[in-house]
């Protein structure tokens, strides 16, 4: 992360080195895109993370209720809260945020 970004405080916690990380560029070919694009995101609501930094347990959950929406026809509730508790078992991260 940029030292112009890491005072800000969005909560995001820089992953760890992974061998297996590959670069998108490497799988994709490249796209131009217009000077103006816009993506129509109304559809997505938002959840209220409160002052707690899970903003990755809401992005998975929400994430994964839309695809249970697609695929099942109906609205899956699911607990955002428990998986950032979650992802915070598995990361090692002490303190707010995860990866």
């Amino acid at each position: 992360m940029s030292d112009e970004l890491s005072n800000i405080g969005f909560g995001a916690v820089p992953s760890p080195i992974d061998y297996r990380d590959i670069a998108f560029a490497a799988v994709v070919e490249p796209l131009v895109l217009p000077s103006k694009w816009s993506v129509d995101v109304s559809n997505l609501p938002i959840w209220n993370q409160r002052k707690l930094g899970a903003c990755v347990g809401h992005a998975g959950a929400k994430y994964k209720q839309k695809l249970d929406e697609l695929d099942e026809k109906k609205i899956i509730p699911l607990t955002s809260r428990f998986l950032y508790g979650m992802f915070k078992c598995l990361d090692g991260f002490v303190g707010e945020g995860t990866y």
